[in-house]
Protein backbone atom coordinates (compact mmCIF):
# COMPACT_ATOMS: atom_id res chain seq x y z
CA UNK A 1 0.00 0.00 0.00
CA UNK A 2 1.11 3.56 -0.68
CA UNK A 3 2.98 5.06 2.29
CA UNK A 4 1.01 8.30 2.00
CA UNK A 5 -2.39 6.60 1.83
CA UNK A 6 -1.48 4.31 4.73
CA UNK A 7 -0.40 7.32 6.81
CA UNK A 8 -3.71 9.09 6.13
CA UNK A 9 -5.83 6.02 6.91
CA UNK A 10 -4.14 5.49 10.26
CA UNK A 11 -4.61 9.17 11.22
CA UNK A 12 -0.99 10.24 11.27
CA UNK A 13 -0.28 13.89 12.02
CA UNK A 14 -0.82 16.21 9.03
CA UNK A 15 2.79 17.40 9.12
CA UNK A 16 4.09 13.81 9.15
CA UNK A 17 1.91 13.00 6.14
CA UNK A 18 3.27 16.08 4.34
CA UNK A 19 6.86 15.00 5.03
CA UNK A 20 6.17 11.48 3.73
CA UNK A 21 4.52 12.94 0.64
CA UNK A 22 7.37 15.35 -0.02
CA UNK A 23 10.00 12.62 0.36
CA UNK A 24 8.32 10.56 -2.38
CA UNK A 25 7.78 13.54 -4.68
CA UNK A 26 11.42 14.60 -4.42
CA UNK A 27 12.73 11.08 -5.05
CA UNK A 28 11.96 11.59 -8.76
CA UNK A 29 13.66 14.52 -10.50
CA UNK A 30 10.90 15.08 -13.06
CA UNK A 31 12.20 18.52 -14.01
CA UNK A 32 15.66 17.13 -14.73
CA UNK A 33 14.28 14.15 -16.67
CA UNK A 34 12.05 16.41 -18.78
CA UNK A 35 15.04 18.62 -19.59
CA UNK A 36 16.90 15.60 -21.01
CA UNK A 37 14.00 14.40 -23.18
CA UNK A 38 14.16 17.04 -25.90
CA UNK A 39 13.76 14.59 -28.81
CA UNK A 40 10.58 13.10 -27.34
CA UNK A 41 9.25 16.61 -26.66
CA UNK A 42 9.86 17.56 -30.32
CA UNK A 43 7.69 14.62 -31.40
CA UNK A 44 4.93 15.70 -29.00
CA UNK A 45 5.09 19.26 -30.34
CA UNK A 46 4.74 17.96 -33.91
CA UNK A 47 1.66 15.93 -33.00
CA UNK A 48 0.28 18.93 -31.15
CA UNK A 49 0.59 21.05 -34.29
CA UNK A 50 -1.12 18.39 -36.40
CA UNK A 51 -3.87 18.13 -33.80
CA UNK A 52 -4.95 21.70 -34.56
CA UNK A 53 -6.23 20.54 -37.95
CA UNK A 54 -8.21 17.80 -36.19
CA UNK A 55 -9.85 20.39 -33.93
CA UNK A 56 -10.67 22.54 -36.99
CA UNK A 57 -12.29 19.51 -38.63
CA UNK A 58 -14.49 18.63 -35.66
CA UNK A 59 -15.56 22.27 -35.31
CA UNK A 60 -16.72 22.14 -38.93
CA UNK A 61 -18.66 18.96 -38.15
CA UNK A 62 -20.37 20.73 -35.25
CA UNK A 63 -21.35 23.61 -37.54
CA UNK A 64 -22.93 21.04 -39.86
CA UNK A 65 -25.07 19.87 -36.96
CA UNK A 66 -23.12 16.81 -35.82
CA UNK A 67 -23.98 15.99 -32.22
CA UNK A 68 -21.50 16.64 -29.42
CA UNK A 69 -21.34 12.99 -28.33
CA UNK A 70 -20.00 11.97 -31.76
CA UNK A 71 -17.45 14.80 -31.71
CA UNK A 72 -16.39 13.67 -28.20
CA UNK A 73 -15.86 10.11 -29.44
CA UNK A 74 -13.88 11.26 -32.49
CA UNK A 75 -11.58 13.32 -30.24
CA UNK A 76 -11.32 10.50 -27.73
CA UNK A 77 -10.32 8.06 -30.48
CA UNK A 78 -7.66 10.51 -31.71
CA UNK A 79 -6.30 11.64 -28.33
CA UNK A 80 -6.49 8.37 -26.41
CA UNK A 81 -6.47 5.58 -29.02
CA UNK A 82 -4.31 7.19 -31.74
CA UNK A 83 -7.08 6.74 -34.31
CA UNK A 84 -7.59 9.24 -37.13
CA UNK A 85 -11.27 9.50 -38.11
CA UNK A 86 -12.18 8.00 -41.50
CA UNK A 87 -11.80 10.26 -44.53
CA UNK A 88 -15.39 9.62 -45.60
CA UNK A 89 -17.89 12.46 -45.29
CA UNK A 90 -20.68 10.04 -44.34
CA UNK A 91 -21.43 10.66 -40.65
CA UNK A 92 -22.97 7.22 -40.24
CA UNK A 93 -19.79 5.50 -41.44
CA UNK A 94 -17.64 7.71 -39.18
CA UNK A 95 -19.84 6.88 -36.18
CA UNK A 96 -19.75 3.13 -36.87
CA UNK A 97 -15.98 3.04 -37.37
CA UNK A 98 -15.26 5.08 -34.25
CA UNK A 99 -17.63 3.07 -32.05
CA UNK A 100 -16.21 -0.24 -33.26
CA UNK A 101 -12.72 0.97 -32.37
CA UNK A 102 -13.76 2.21 -28.93
CA UNK A 103 -15.67 -0.96 -28.03
CA UNK A 104 -12.85 -3.23 -29.22
CA UNK A 105 -10.07 -1.30 -27.45
CA UNK A 106 -8.37 -3.12 -24.59
CA UNK A 107 -6.05 -0.27 -23.62
CA UNK A 108 -5.29 3.35 -24.42
CA UNK A 109 -2.32 4.85 -26.25
CA UNK A 110 -0.34 6.94 -23.77
CA UNK A 111 1.97 8.39 -26.41
CA UNK A 112 -0.96 9.97 -28.24
CA UNK A 113 -2.38 11.37 -24.99
CA UNK A 114 0.68 13.62 -24.62
CA UNK A 115 -0.66 15.98 -27.30
CA UNK A 116 -4.10 16.26 -25.66
CA UNK A 117 -4.82 19.52 -23.76
CA UNK A 118 -4.30 18.45 -20.15
CA UNK A 119 -1.27 16.20 -20.65
CA UNK A 120 0.42 18.74 -22.91
CA UNK A 121 -0.12 21.50 -20.35
CA UNK A 122 1.40 19.34 -17.59
CA UNK A 123 4.38 18.43 -19.75
CA UNK A 124 4.98 22.01 -20.89
CA UNK A 125 5.15 23.27 -17.30
CA UNK A 126 7.72 20.66 -16.32
CA UNK A 127 10.31 22.60 -18.28
CA UNK A 128 12.95 24.05 -15.94
CA UNK A 129 12.64 27.29 -17.95
CA UNK A 130 8.92 27.64 -17.12
CA UNK A 131 8.73 29.12 -13.64
CA UNK A 132 5.05 30.01 -13.52
CA UNK A 133 2.29 27.97 -11.93
CA UNK A 134 -0.50 26.52 -14.07
CA UNK A 135 -3.69 25.93 -12.09
CA UNK A 136 -6.18 23.81 -14.01
CA UNK A 137 -9.75 23.01 -12.96
CA UNK A 138 -11.49 19.85 -14.16
CA UNK A 139 -15.19 20.60 -13.68
CA UNK A 140 -18.19 18.31 -13.55
CA UNK A 141 -20.37 16.19 -11.28
CA UNK A 142 -19.54 12.66 -10.14
CA UNK A 143 -19.13 10.05 -12.84
CA UNK A 144 -18.40 12.19 -15.92
CA UNK A 145 -14.78 11.00 -16.18
CA UNK A 146 -12.86 13.71 -14.28
CA UNK A 147 -10.50 11.43 -12.38
CA UNK A 148 -10.01 9.17 -15.42
CA UNK A 149 -9.03 12.19 -17.53
CA UNK A 150 -6.61 13.48 -14.90
CA UNK A 151 -5.05 10.12 -14.08
CA UNK A 152 -4.52 9.10 -17.71
CA UNK A 153 -2.96 12.50 -18.51
CA UNK A 154 -0.58 12.38 -15.55
CA UNK A 155 0.27 8.75 -16.30
CA UNK A 156 1.03 9.58 -19.94
CA UNK A 157 3.50 12.27 -18.84
CA UNK A 158 5.20 10.00 -16.29
CA UNK A 159 5.47 7.14 -18.80
CA UNK A 160 7.06 9.49 -21.30
CA UNK A 161 9.60 10.43 -18.60
CA UNK A 162 10.53 6.77 -18.23
CA UNK A 163 8.87 5.78 -14.94
CA UNK A 164 7.75 2.20 -14.36
CA UNK A 165 4.12 1.23 -13.75
CA UNK A 166 4.76 0.77 -10.02
CA UNK A 167 6.57 4.10 -9.72
CA UNK A 168 3.79 5.89 -11.61
CA UNK A 169 1.16 4.57 -9.23
CA UNK A 170 3.19 5.41 -6.13
CA UNK A 171 4.02 8.89 -7.38
CA UNK A 172 0.43 9.66 -8.39
CA UNK A 173 -0.80 8.67 -4.92
CA UNK A 174 1.79 11.06 -3.44
CA UNK A 175 0.56 13.84 -5.77
CA UNK A 176 -3.07 13.13 -4.91
CA UNK A 177 -4.60 15.27 -2.13
CA UNK A 178 -8.16 15.51 -0.83
CA UNK A 179 -7.89 17.46 2.41
CA UNK A 180 -7.41 21.23 2.65
CA UNK A 181 -5.08 20.81 5.62
CA UNK A 182 -2.84 18.44 3.66
CA UNK A 183 -2.42 20.88 0.79
CA UNK A 184 -1.85 23.92 3.03
CA UNK A 185 0.72 22.07 5.16
CA UNK A 186 2.57 20.77 2.11
CA UNK A 187 2.71 24.25 0.56
CA UNK A 188 4.20 25.71 3.75
CA UNK A 189 6.78 22.92 3.91
CA UNK A 190 7.77 23.44 0.27
CA UNK A 191 8.05 27.20 0.78
CA UNK A 192 10.21 26.81 3.88
CA UNK A 193 12.55 24.39 2.11
CA UNK A 194 12.70 26.51 -1.07
CA UNK A 195 11.53 23.62 -3.28
CA UNK A 196 9.36 23.24 -6.38
CA UNK A 197 6.90 20.41 -7.01
CA UNK A 198 6.08 19.11 -10.51
CA UNK A 199 2.40 18.14 -10.28
CA UNK A 200 -0.26 18.11 -7.55
CA UNK A 201 -3.82 16.85 -7.90
CA UNK A 202 -6.42 18.30 -5.51
CA UNK A 203 -9.46 16.03 -5.88
CA UNK A 204 -12.97 16.59 -4.51
CA UNK A 205 -12.08 20.25 -4.00
CA UNK A 206 -15.76 21.15 -3.77
CA UNK A 207 -15.89 19.10 -0.55
CA UNK A 208 -12.57 20.14 1.02
CA UNK A 209 -12.76 23.84 0.06
CA UNK A 210 -16.46 24.26 -0.54
CA UNK A 211 -17.72 27.80 -1.08
CA UNK A 212 -20.20 27.13 1.72
CA UNK A 213 -17.40 26.66 4.26
CA UNK A 214 -17.01 30.45 4.13
CA UNK A 215 -19.95 30.60 6.53
CA UNK A 216 -18.42 28.11 8.99
CA UNK A 217 -15.50 27.97 11.40
CA UNK A 218 -13.30 26.88 8.46
CA UNK A 219 -13.37 30.40 6.98
CA UNK A 220 -9.92 31.27 8.33
CA UNK A 221 -8.44 28.04 6.90
CA UNK A 222 -9.83 28.86 3.46
CA UNK A 223 -8.17 32.28 3.52
CA UNK A 224 -4.88 30.77 4.69
CA UNK A 225 -4.94 28.19 1.88
CA UNK A 226 -5.65 30.82 -0.79
CA UNK A 227 -2.87 33.00 0.61
CA UNK A 228 -0.41 30.08 0.69
CA UNK A 229 -1.18 29.17 -2.93
CA UNK A 230 -0.87 32.79 -4.02
CA UNK A 231 2.43 33.41 -2.24
CA UNK A 232 3.89 30.05 -3.28
CA UNK A 233 2.53 29.97 -6.83
CA UNK A 234 5.99 29.24 -8.22
CA UNK A 235 6.42 26.27 -5.89
CA UNK A 236 4.06 23.98 -7.85
CA UNK A 237 4.46 23.77 -11.61
CA UNK A 238 1.03 22.18 -12.12
CA UNK A 239 -1.93 22.18 -9.72
CA UNK A 240 -4.97 20.28 -10.98
CA UNK A 241 -8.16 21.06 -9.07
CA UNK A 242 -10.90 18.47 -9.55
CA UNK A 243 -14.59 18.93 -8.70
CA UNK A 244 -17.69 21.03 -9.47
CA UNK A 245 -16.14 24.42 -10.26
CA UNK A 246 -18.94 26.70 -9.06
CA UNK A 247 -19.01 25.02 -5.62
CA UNK A 248 -15.31 25.72 -4.94
CA UNK A 249 -14.24 28.59 -2.66
CA UNK A 250 -13.85 31.80 -4.67
CA UNK A 251 -10.34 32.45 -3.34
CA UNK A 252 -9.16 29.26 -5.08
CA UNK A 253 -11.27 29.79 -8.21
CA UNK A 254 -9.54 33.15 -8.79
CA UNK A 255 -6.18 31.37 -9.14
CA UNK A 256 -7.38 29.02 -11.88
CA UNK A 257 -6.10 29.66 -15.41
CA UNK A 258 -7.78 26.89 -17.41
CA UNK A 259 -11.10 25.06 -16.94
CA UNK A 260 -12.15 21.73 -18.46
CA UNK A 261 -15.96 21.83 -18.67
CA UNK A 262 -17.85 18.72 -19.82
CA UNK A 263 -21.01 18.11 -21.80
CA UNK A 264 -21.89 14.52 -20.94
CA UNK A 265 -23.98 11.79 -22.56
CA UNK A 266 -24.98 8.43 -21.06
CA UNK A 267 -25.59 5.33 -23.19
CA UNK A 268 -26.75 1.80 -22.45
CA UNK A 269 -25.49 -0.54 -25.17
CA UNK A 270 -26.73 -4.03 -26.10
CA UNK A 271 -25.61 -6.56 -23.51
CA UNK A 272 -25.91 -4.11 -20.62
CA UNK A 273 -22.65 -2.23 -21.22
CA UNK A 274 -22.81 1.42 -20.22
CA UNK A 275 -20.76 4.26 -21.64
CA UNK A 276 -20.28 7.76 -20.29
CA UNK A 277 -19.15 10.10 -23.08
CA UNK A 278 -17.95 13.61 -22.25
CA UNK A 279 -16.93 16.40 -24.62
CA UNK A 280 -14.54 18.62 -22.66
CA UNK A 281 -14.42 22.30 -23.59
CA UNK A 282 -11.11 23.84 -22.51
CA UNK A 283 -11.78 27.42 -21.43
CA UNK A 284 -9.35 30.24 -20.67
CA UNK A 285 -10.61 33.74 -19.82
CA UNK A 286 -14.16 32.80 -20.90
CA UNK A 287 -12.93 31.66 -24.31
CA UNK A 288 -12.90 28.08 -25.60
CA UNK A 289 -9.33 27.36 -26.69
CA UNK A 290 -9.39 23.58 -27.17
CA UNK A 291 -11.46 20.41 -26.81
CA UNK A 292 -11.01 16.74 -26.04
CA UNK A 293 -13.23 13.76 -25.33
CA UNK A 294 -13.42 10.87 -22.87
CA UNK A 295 -15.32 7.59 -22.89
CA UNK A 296 -15.57 5.74 -19.57
CA UNK A 297 -15.53 3.27 -17.89
CA UNK A 298 -14.23 1.40 -20.94
CA UNK A 299 -11.62 1.72 -22.28
CA UNK A 300 -10.59 4.74 -20.19
CA UNK A 301 -10.36 4.16 -16.44
CA UNK A 302 -8.11 4.56 -13.42
CA UNK A 303 -5.85 1.57 -12.66
CA UNK A 304 -7.56 -0.77 -10.17
CA UNK A 305 -4.83 -0.43 -7.53
CA UNK A 306 -4.92 3.37 -7.58
CA UNK A 307 -8.72 3.47 -7.83
CA UNK A 308 -9.09 1.31 -4.70
CA UNK A 309 -6.73 3.44 -2.63
CA UNK A 310 -8.05 6.85 -3.63
CA UNK A 311 -11.56 5.65 -2.84
CA UNK A 312 -10.41 4.63 0.63
CA UNK A 313 -9.08 8.16 1.10
CA UNK A 314 -12.33 9.64 -0.27
CA UNK A 315 -14.37 7.57 2.15
CA UNK A 316 -12.27 8.68 5.11
CA UNK A 317 -12.38 12.37 4.11
CA UNK A 318 -16.15 12.27 3.69
CA UNK A 319 -16.55 10.59 7.08
CA UNK A 320 -14.47 13.40 8.59
CA UNK A 321 -16.66 16.02 6.89
CA UNK A 322 -19.86 14.33 8.11
CA UNK A 323 -18.45 14.18 11.63
CA UNK A 324 -17.62 17.91 11.57
CA UNK A 325 -21.12 18.74 10.30
CA UNK A 326 -22.59 16.62 13.08
CA UNK A 327 -20.57 18.49 15.71
CA UNK A 328 -21.77 21.84 14.34
CA UNK A 329 -25.39 20.68 14.47
CA UNK A 330 -24.99 19.59 18.09
CA UNK A 331 -23.55 22.98 19.01
CA UNK A 332 -26.68 24.68 17.67
CA UNK A 333 -29.12 23.82 20.44
CA UNK A 334 -32.74 23.51 19.32
CA UNK A 335 -35.30 26.05 20.45
CA UNK A 336 -37.95 25.03 22.99
CA UNK A 337 -41.58 25.08 21.89
CA UNK A 338 -43.82 26.92 24.37
CA UNK A 339 -47.56 26.94 24.66
CA UNK A 340 -49.24 28.38 21.55
CA UNK A 341 -46.70 26.88 19.15
CA UNK A 342 -44.16 29.72 19.47
CA UNK A 343 -40.49 29.02 20.07
CA UNK A 344 -38.22 30.26 22.78
CA UNK A 345 -34.43 29.95 22.88
CA UNK A 346 -33.05 27.54 25.45
CA UNK A 347 -31.54 29.05 28.56
CA UNK A 348 -27.78 29.55 28.44
CA UNK A 349 -27.54 28.86 32.21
Amino acid sequence: MSEVVFAILRDEDVEDVAKRRLEILLSYDLFGIAFNREKQLDAVDARRRWRRSVITSVKMLMKRGVREYLVARILFAYDFLDVVSPSTRDIGEIYTAIMNRILSATSIDYASILASPLAYSLLFNLSPFTLTQMVVAVDGVAGVGKTSLVYSSVKAVLRMLGLSEKDIQELFLAMYIQRMEDLATLMKLVENKDLRLPIMVFDDAAVAVSAYLWFSESRKKLVELARALTISRERVANLVVVGPYSAIFKGLRRLIHMIFTPTTYYDRLPGGKRLVTSLWYVVMQDRTVDMTGTVTPHPLKVDDYVYTLINQVKKKVREEVIEKVGELVKEEKPEEVIEGGETEPRSRD
